[in-house]
């Protein structure tokens, strides 16, 4: 494996990570997002 073959691995290691990364903390803001937004409703409903 030629050094310039072993960085295009890594580059495309390195995204697929960085993508994984960005879902998850796309998952993690939405979970907390639909949290508040029950919580608020709950409390409206409360009333």
């Amino acid at each position: 494996m030629t050094a310039k073959r072993l960085d295009q691995t890594f580059i495309k290691f390195d995204w697929i990570v960085a993508m994984v990364m960005i879902m998850g903390l796309a998952l993690m803001i939405y979970d907390i997002a639909e949290k508040k937004l029950r919580y608020t409703e709950d409390r409206d409903n409360a009333k």
